[in-house]
């Protein structure tokens, strides 16, 4: 749905930031991230920057929902990132 709504440059780095969603849900429970975790997710948002960037100097015109866009752009980060916790309790 956050992809159909909006542009994907406005989407895709939303969603992608699950990485961070993840790292802020273990600090909270006490299980703070280590290093290896830090550096991981700071490749893919470094990587998923440096693909989206030139997008945004193509792409200035915005559309009327791009809230919606946003919307659903959390909703999808926020469930991708539940995925890992719930497979990782059940193993």
């Amino acid at each position: 749905m956050a992809f159909n709504s909006g542009p994907v440059f406005v989407a895709a780095p939303i969603i992608c930031s699950y990485p961070l969603l993840s790292l802020l849900y273990a600090t909270m429970y006490g299980g703070g991230p280590t290093s290896y975790q830090l550096l991981l997710s700071s490749l893919v948002i470094l990587g998923l920057s440096l693909t989206l960037t030139p997008q945004f100097g193509a792409n200035l015109k915005f559309e009327s929902n791009i809230v919606t866009t946003i919307f659903w752009s959390l909703v999808s980060a926020l469930f991708f990132q539940f995925h890992f916790i719930w497979v990782k309790t059940r193993s």
